[in-house]
Protein backbone atom coordinates (compact mmCIF):
# COMPACT_ATOMS: atom_id res chain seq x y z
CA UNK A 1 0.00 0.00 0.00
CA UNK A 2 0.54 3.54 -0.31
CA UNK A 3 2.43 5.32 2.59
CA UNK A 4 2.31 9.23 3.03
CA UNK A 5 5.04 11.14 4.50
CA UNK A 6 5.33 14.97 5.58
CA UNK A 7 7.39 17.25 4.23
CA UNK A 8 7.81 20.93 4.55
CA UNK A 9 7.16 23.25 1.66
CA UNK A 10 9.80 23.94 -0.67
CA UNK A 11 11.77 27.19 -0.01
CA UNK A 12 9.51 28.00 3.32
CA UNK A 13 11.25 29.15 5.98
CA UNK A 14 8.29 28.29 8.16
CA UNK A 15 9.30 24.72 9.59
CA UNK A 16 5.75 23.81 10.76
CA UNK A 17 4.15 24.50 7.12
CA UNK A 18 3.64 21.58 5.78
CA UNK A 19 1.85 21.84 2.09
CA UNK A 20 3.69 18.79 0.28
CA UNK A 21 3.78 15.45 0.70
CA UNK A 22 5.43 12.59 -0.65
CA UNK A 23 3.98 9.35 -1.55
CA UNK A 24 6.05 5.85 -0.99
CA UNK A 25 5.06 2.45 -2.70
CA UNK A 26 6.58 -0.27 -0.40
CA UNK A 27 6.08 -2.82 -2.71
CA UNK A 28 6.45 -2.33 -6.46
CA UNK A 29 3.51 -3.27 -8.23
CA UNK A 30 0.87 -2.44 -10.87
CA UNK A 31 -0.85 0.43 -9.57
CA UNK A 32 -4.00 2.66 -10.99
CA UNK A 33 -3.68 6.41 -11.41
CA UNK A 34 -7.21 8.72 -11.52
CA UNK A 35 -8.22 11.73 -11.45
CA UNK A 36 -11.49 12.09 -9.56
CA UNK A 37 -13.39 16.10 -9.93
CA UNK A 38 -15.81 17.12 -7.49
CA UNK A 39 -18.62 19.05 -8.78
CA UNK A 40 -21.73 21.39 -6.97
CA UNK A 41 -25.40 20.60 -8.00
CA UNK A 42 -25.46 23.24 -9.81
CA UNK A 43 -22.24 22.18 -12.24
CA UNK A 44 -19.59 24.23 -10.34
CA UNK A 45 -16.06 22.55 -9.77
CA UNK A 46 -15.59 22.20 -6.92
CA UNK A 47 -12.03 20.84 -6.55
CA UNK A 48 -9.98 17.90 -8.39
CA UNK A 49 -7.14 15.42 -6.89
CA UNK A 50 -5.91 12.41 -7.65
CA UNK A 51 -6.15 8.95 -6.53
CA UNK A 52 -3.70 5.84 -6.10
CA UNK A 53 -5.16 2.58 -5.90
CA UNK A 54 -2.99 -0.96 -5.69
CA UNK A 55 -5.70 -3.57 -5.40
CA UNK A 56 -7.81 -4.15 -8.81
CA UNK A 57 -10.76 -4.79 -6.55
CA UNK A 58 -10.45 -1.63 -4.82
CA UNK A 59 -10.04 0.09 -8.02
CA UNK A 60 -13.20 -1.81 -9.52
CA UNK A 61 -15.51 -0.68 -6.60
CA UNK A 62 -14.28 2.81 -6.65
CA UNK A 63 -14.53 3.38 -10.10
CA UNK A 64 -17.91 1.54 -10.33
CA UNK A 65 -19.18 3.86 -8.19
CA UNK A 66 -22.40 6.50 -9.13
CA UNK A 67 -22.52 10.24 -8.21
CA UNK A 68 -23.88 13.14 -9.26
CA UNK A 69 -21.43 14.98 -8.17
CA UNK A 70 -18.15 13.36 -8.67
CA UNK A 71 -16.39 12.49 -11.85
CA UNK A 72 -13.48 10.66 -12.94
CA UNK A 73 -10.90 11.05 -15.57
CA UNK A 74 -8.62 8.75 -17.57
CA UNK A 75 -7.24 5.93 -15.80
CA UNK A 76 -3.59 5.52 -16.05
CA UNK A 77 -1.86 1.71 -15.60
CA UNK A 78 1.41 2.47 -13.42
CA UNK A 79 3.75 -0.89 -14.15
CA UNK A 80 6.73 -1.35 -12.46
CA UNK A 81 9.51 -2.11 -15.13
CA UNK A 82 12.78 -4.28 -14.17
CA UNK A 83 14.28 -5.89 -11.30
CA UNK A 84 13.57 -4.20 -7.99
CA UNK A 85 16.72 -3.10 -6.48
CA UNK A 86 18.39 -2.85 -9.49
CA UNK A 87 19.33 1.15 -11.19
CA UNK A 88 17.46 -0.39 -14.10
CA UNK A 89 14.45 -0.36 -12.40
CA UNK A 90 11.68 2.16 -13.49
CA UNK A 91 8.31 2.71 -14.14
CA UNK A 92 5.88 2.59 -17.51
CA UNK A 93 2.69 4.09 -17.65
CA UNK A 94 -0.58 4.49 -20.37
CA UNK A 95 -4.11 4.80 -20.50
CA UNK A 96 -5.92 2.24 -19.49
CA UNK A 97 -8.62 0.72 -22.07
CA UNK A 98 -10.08 -2.16 -20.78
CA UNK A 99 -9.49 -4.49 -17.70
CA UNK A 100 -10.12 -8.10 -17.62
CA UNK A 101 -10.51 -10.14 -14.66
CA UNK A 102 -9.68 -14.23 -14.39
CA UNK A 103 -10.94 -16.23 -11.15
CA UNK A 104 -9.31 -19.22 -10.26
CA UNK A 105 -12.58 -20.38 -8.72
CA UNK A 106 -10.72 -22.18 -6.19
CA UNK A 107 -10.49 -18.77 -3.12
CA UNK A 108 -7.34 -17.45 -4.97
CA UNK A 109 -6.70 -13.90 -5.61
CA UNK A 110 -8.06 -13.12 -9.09
CA UNK A 111 -5.56 -12.83 -11.85
CA UNK A 112 -6.38 -9.87 -14.60
CA UNK A 113 -5.17 -8.73 -18.17
CA UNK A 114 -5.12 -5.04 -19.15
CA UNK A 115 -5.66 -3.36 -22.21
CA UNK A 116 -3.94 0.12 -22.62
CA UNK A 117 -3.95 2.34 -25.23
CA UNK A 118 0.01 1.04 -25.93
CA UNK A 119 -0.79 -2.60 -26.06
CA UNK A 120 -1.28 -5.16 -23.68
CA UNK A 121 -0.32 -6.36 -19.97
CA UNK A 122 -0.72 -9.59 -18.54
CA UNK A 123 -0.94 -10.52 -14.89
CA UNK A 124 2.18 -12.81 -13.84
CA UNK A 125 -0.18 -15.95 -13.77
CA UNK A 126 -0.77 -16.70 -17.02
CA UNK A 127 -2.23 -20.49 -16.59
CA UNK A 128 -5.35 -18.52 -14.99
CA UNK A 129 -6.16 -16.69 -18.31
CA UNK A 130 -5.23 -19.90 -20.65
CA UNK A 131 -7.44 -22.08 -18.30
CA UNK A 132 -10.45 -19.64 -18.54
CA UNK A 133 -11.89 -16.29 -21.42
CA UNK A 134 -12.05 -14.01 -18.19
CA UNK A 135 -15.00 -11.48 -17.74
CA UNK A 136 -14.40 -7.85 -18.44
CA UNK A 137 -15.01 -5.71 -15.37
CA UNK A 138 -13.60 -1.90 -16.42
CA UNK A 139 -13.83 -0.57 -19.84
CA UNK A 140 -12.98 3.03 -20.62
CA UNK A 141 -15.97 5.39 -22.07
CA UNK A 142 -14.42 5.34 -25.11
CA UNK A 143 -13.14 1.85 -25.69
CA UNK A 144 -15.10 1.20 -28.42
CA UNK A 145 -13.64 3.89 -30.37
CA UNK A 146 -9.96 2.94 -29.21
CA UNK A 147 -10.26 -0.67 -30.35
CA UNK A 148 -11.78 0.46 -33.91
CA UNK A 149 -8.90 2.93 -34.47
CA UNK A 150 -6.45 0.34 -33.20
CA UNK A 151 -7.20 -1.91 -36.36
CA UNK A 152 -4.01 -2.81 -37.92
CA UNK A 153 -4.00 -3.19 -42.24
CA UNK A 154 -1.78 -5.68 -43.09
CA UNK A 155 0.44 -2.71 -44.76
CA UNK A 156 1.32 -1.71 -41.38
CA UNK A 157 1.77 -5.18 -40.06
CA UNK A 158 4.37 -5.95 -42.80
CA UNK A 159 5.94 -2.21 -42.41
CA UNK A 160 6.47 -3.11 -38.97
CA UNK A 161 8.02 -6.68 -39.04
CA UNK A 162 10.49 -5.05 -42.01
CA UNK A 163 11.54 -2.09 -39.05
CA UNK A 164 11.68 -5.27 -35.99
CA UNK A 165 13.89 -7.11 -38.15
CA UNK A 166 16.14 -4.75 -39.69
CA UNK A 167 16.74 -3.59 -36.01
CA UNK A 168 17.71 -6.80 -34.84
CA UNK A 169 20.05 -6.80 -37.93
CA UNK A 170 21.77 -3.63 -37.32
CA UNK A 171 21.71 -4.83 -33.00
CA UNK A 172 23.65 -7.83 -34.37
CA UNK A 173 26.02 -6.37 -36.58
CA UNK A 174 24.90 -7.56 -39.62
CA UNK A 175 24.40 -10.99 -37.96
CA UNK A 176 21.62 -12.69 -40.06
CA UNK A 177 21.46 -15.85 -37.66
CA UNK A 178 22.00 -13.89 -34.50
CA UNK A 179 19.28 -11.60 -35.96
CA UNK A 180 17.19 -14.17 -36.93
CA UNK A 181 17.37 -16.26 -33.18
CA UNK A 182 16.47 -13.07 -31.33
CA UNK A 183 13.25 -12.67 -33.30
CA UNK A 184 12.31 -16.47 -32.11
CA UNK A 185 13.46 -15.67 -28.67
CA UNK A 186 10.77 -14.58 -25.81
CA UNK A 187 10.96 -11.13 -24.53
CA UNK A 188 10.20 -10.68 -20.95
CA UNK A 189 9.09 -7.00 -21.93
CA UNK A 190 6.55 -8.12 -24.37
CA UNK A 191 4.61 -10.84 -22.12
CA UNK A 192 7.39 -13.81 -22.70
CA UNK A 193 6.39 -14.01 -26.22
CA UNK A 194 8.77 -13.81 -29.30
CA UNK A 195 8.93 -11.00 -31.50
CA UNK A 196 7.97 -13.29 -34.40
CA UNK A 197 4.80 -14.95 -32.62
CA UNK A 198 3.34 -11.46 -31.90
CA UNK A 199 -0.72 -11.05 -32.56
CA UNK A 200 -1.92 -7.49 -33.90
CA UNK A 201 -3.06 -6.49 -30.26
CA UNK A 202 0.92 -6.67 -29.15
CA UNK A 203 2.16 -4.76 -31.97
CA UNK A 204 2.00 -1.07 -29.87
CA UNK A 205 3.09 -3.12 -26.90
CA UNK A 206 6.53 -4.76 -28.88
CA UNK A 207 6.99 -1.15 -30.50
CA UNK A 208 6.93 0.47 -27.07
CA UNK A 209 9.83 -2.36 -25.49
CA UNK A 210 12.32 -1.93 -28.57
CA UNK A 211 11.28 2.49 -28.29
CA UNK A 212 12.49 2.43 -25.23
CA UNK A 213 14.88 0.03 -24.27
CA UNK A 214 15.75 -2.34 -26.70
CA UNK A 215 19.53 -2.74 -25.81
CA UNK A 216 18.09 -4.22 -22.45
CA UNK A 217 15.89 -5.86 -24.10
CA UNK A 218 18.19 -8.39 -25.54
CA UNK A 219 20.92 -8.39 -23.37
Amino acid sequence: MFETLPMHQLLSADEDFQAWKMVLLKNPCPWFYITVSNFSPDGTHMGSWMMLITDPLVFRQVIHQKSETMRYGNVYLMMPIGEPGSLEMGWDYSRLIAMKEFDPGNGDASAYAYLTIDGAWEDARLDEMRNGEGCVVYESPDSEEVSAAAQVSDDYIASLAKEVFSMACELHGGDMRAAAAWLQTPLPAIGDLAPIDIKESDLPRLRNAIGKRIRDIIS
